[in-house]
């Protein structure tokens, strides 16, 4: 069983987290910058604790008790980043919802978890949470229809005219989160704080973060990497802003953060972006002065990709899902400072490339304060830390500790490979293997990567679970069109013809359906945090071969 160990000696006893927030009135320098309708706001960190203190004063006004439940459904914004910090300074739990989950599942999950208040910047939605049964607040800054808003209720903080101040500690474990479902339907768990504080310490020591830098949000809070980053900084002093993937390229210009948190899709969107504009007009000479200009990736990245991440951006961290290679290679080709992280929502953090290590077609050597290991049958990855993030099950309303993951070896649910250096690199996912009728397991990941890049398809899932030859699923790219639906048939039966015949006879995909319709949360084919669910494309498209083309 190969492995590499380094766990921490040391007992690791964490700042309580209402410390660390409750250091932010002492913080005039460093800044909260965020995008209103009105324009940029820019506070300093006392004044978003003021904000904060009130906001808490509120909630209790509304009765929320220590350990009481807070459900937090809305995107990256001021008025999130308040409520969070306000469930802090109350020792309430946050119950951290993805914008894009489905109410009637968002509603069922509040209801589950005995949330006491719900927070929502979706109007529409508040008739839905009352009518459930809950005390509801708007993330916003108006009343709407009545109810109260987090802006409404700093205004009746500061009309009383009290100074309010946390008077217990910060809860913990100290938010709810899911896992991101790709395996099967998502689950809750809480999470404590001093795990992510010790991984910021280690990433602030790693990369030598300091007051000059300056992080940007843009993906949801309820991403929990996110409020990994968002604490951290907090503690160390280091400015913040906060935006949206819909104004992400106007605030990366106007704010110039030095940090990013991306996705692979965001890359493969900006990649997208630079090799488009290359292709014509005045961004043709670009393309051909490339080779020069990789020579130079300081000058290539301020011709390029400063205008997607900003002048001043040195640390791009990209993870949650694999991100194609090739993606990788041009952008770091041009200057991109990225730097992959690979960990599991449960587990935390467990690799990473970093500016000493780093290797393209890795996600980085194991961290320090874990240890990793690869099961020989099957090649899954494994993992034990005396730090998963994972710390209570949520029962009844009510957070039950739970230790079963600290200092004990885990399955990832990854298949992947070290090597002698301490490199992981990641094949796959467990659920990447098809079982044939025959008995044989295919490793499908390598062969979807290939029908994926075929002219015209978007995404790929190969199935046959149970059936005598492999079949795969074909989603159209919405923006490549055809003469004729018998052309772009033809197009794939070709294609696909010509990839099997580098394939073993049983790797040789024998069937495909083309679908227009993309994958999405709507259609349940898609995770809240955008990544494919291989048993939801499974379920809804393997019941009835009869409609598949053969090759």
């Amino acid at each position: 069983m190969a492995s590499v160990a380094s766990l921490p000696t040391e007992t690791v006893t964490g700042t309580q987290l209402a410390t660390i927030v409750r250091s932010m009135q002492q913080q005039k320098q460093a800044r909260v910058v965020f995008r209103t309708r009105h324009g940029v706001i820019r506070k300093t960190f006392a004044e978003c604790y003021d904000d904060a203190c009130g906001l808490a004063a509120a909630f209790q006004r509304l009765g929320l008790k220590e350990g009481g439940i807070v459900a937090i459904y809305g995107s990256t914004s001021y008025e999130w980043l308040l409520a969070d910090l306000a469930c802090v300074l109350n020792g309430a739990v946050s119950l951290a919802l993805y914008p894009n989950a489905l109410l009637p599942r968002v509603v069922s999950i509040a209801l589950e978890m005995k949330a006491a208040l719900v927070l929502t910047d979706q109007p529409d939605s508040v008739g839905k949470f009352i009518a459930a049964g809950f005390n509801t607040v708007l993330l916003s800054s108006e009343i709407k229809d009545g109810v109260a808003s987090t802006g409404s209720l700093l205004r009746e903080s500061l009309a009383c005219g009290s100074n309010w101040q946390p008077s217990c500690a910060s809860a913990e474990p100290f938010t709810i989160v899911s896992t991101s479902g790709t395996l099967s339907e998502p689950k809750f768990f809480a999470v404590a704080s001093y795990p992510l504080m010790y991984t910021m310490d280690r990433f602030k020591q790693i990369f030598e973060l300091c007051p000059d830098d300056s992080l940007l949000l843009a993906m949801p809070l309820a991403h929990l990497p996110q409020r990994m980053l968002l604490y951290g900084v907090i503690k160390h002093g280091i400015d913040l802003s906060l935006s949206s993937p819909t104004t992400f390229l106007r605030d990366v210009l106007e704010f110039q953060p030095t940090i990013h948190v991306v996705v692979p899709r965001m890359l493969q969107y900006v990649d997208e972006r630079l090799t488009k504009a290359m292709s014509n007009g005045k961004g043709a000479w670009i393309r051909l002065a490339l080779p020069l200009l990789k020579v130079f990736p300081w000058l290539a990245y301020q011709l390029l990709g400063a205008r997607i991440f900003g002048p001043r951006a040195r640390c791009i961290f990209v993870g949650s899902a694999a991100t194609p290679r090739e993606v990788l290679e041009r952008l770091q080709a041009i200057g991109c400072p990225i730097y992959e992280v690979y960990g599991t929502t449960e587990l935390g953090i467990l690799a990473l490339s970093t500016p000493r290590f780093k290797r393209i077609g890795s996600v980085g050597k194991i961290v320090d304060w874990g240890e990793a290991s690869i099961e020989p049958d099957t090649g899954e990855v494994l993992f034990r830390t005396d730090l998963p993030f994972l710390a209570g099950l949520v029962v009844n309303g009510r957070i039950e500790l739970d230790e079963t993951l600290r200092g004990k070896f885990a399955r990832t649910g990854d298949i992947g490979s070290l090597d002698a250096e301490g490199y992981l690199t990641l094949q796959g996912r467990v659920r990447d293997f098809v079982a044939l009728l025959s008995g044989k397991k295919i490793f499908v990941r390598p062969i979807e990567d290939r029908l994926s890049a075929i002219h015209g398809v978007a995404h790929c899932v190969a199935l046959g679970d149970g059936q005598k030859h492999l079949s795969a699923v074909l989603f159209a790219h919405p923006d490549v069109a055809f003469n004729s639906p018998d052309e772009r048939l033809a197009h794939f039966r070709k294609t696909i013809s010509e990839i099997n015949q580098e394939l073993g006879p049983e790797e040789r995909i024998r069937r495909f359906l083309v679908v227009d319709e993309q994958p999405s949360i709507e259609n349940r084919c898609l995770t809240e945090t955008l990544k494919l669910r291989r048993h939801a494309v499974n379920e809804k498209y393997a019941k009835d071969y009869q409609r598949y083309e053969t090759v």
